[in-house]
């Protein structure tokens, strides 16, 4: 990881520390913006989004892509959603930021389900196995009927 991935990746986790997130979704012109201020490091939006695609490729960030279809004729993309994962967290730890094991917490707790904040998707219920069996021969018996078997 270089320089301007390490600044982007310690700028992303103060901007969910302040915010009480684990996720974000900053424009890119105030992250540009933001590294410049705090790092003194001025980049331009298309080096932003390779230090950005670099963090994804290498697994410390995930981002989503967002869309404003109020308008169903001109959607519009917004800001990606963009989040730390497990791997971006403990780096960030092993760097020595202090804040970065409540983010840390943060994914753990989101990712055990125990933040409501956020829709999951169902979990699917699993059939216990004497009914499995009981609708295979089911269904064998009907096939062996219809001269399928």
């Amino acid at each position: 990881m270089n320089i301007g991935q390490n600044q982007t990746i310690i700028t992303i986790s103060k901007i969910m520390q302040k915010g009480r997130k684990h996720y974000i979704a900053p424009r890119p012109s105030t992250m540009v913006e933001l590294l410049a201020k705090f790092h003194k490091h001025t980049v331009s939006l298309q080096t932003y989004w390779r230090y950005l695609k670099d963090l994804e490729d290498e697994d410390y960030i995930n981002r989503q892509s967002r869309w404003n279809t109020t308008d169903r004729n001109n959607p519009r993309r917004r800001p990606s959603m963009i989040t730390l994962t497990k791997k971006g967290a403990k780096y960030l730890m092993q760097n020595g930021v202090a804040w970065a094991g409540q983010i840390l917490g943060a994914i753990l707790k989101w990712s055990q389900r125990r933040d409501k904040r956020f829709p999951h998707p169902p979990i699917p219920k699993i059939q216990p196995p004497d009914d499995y069996e009981r609708e295979l021969k089911e269904i064998l018996r009907r096939a062996t009927k219809l001269g399928y078997v």
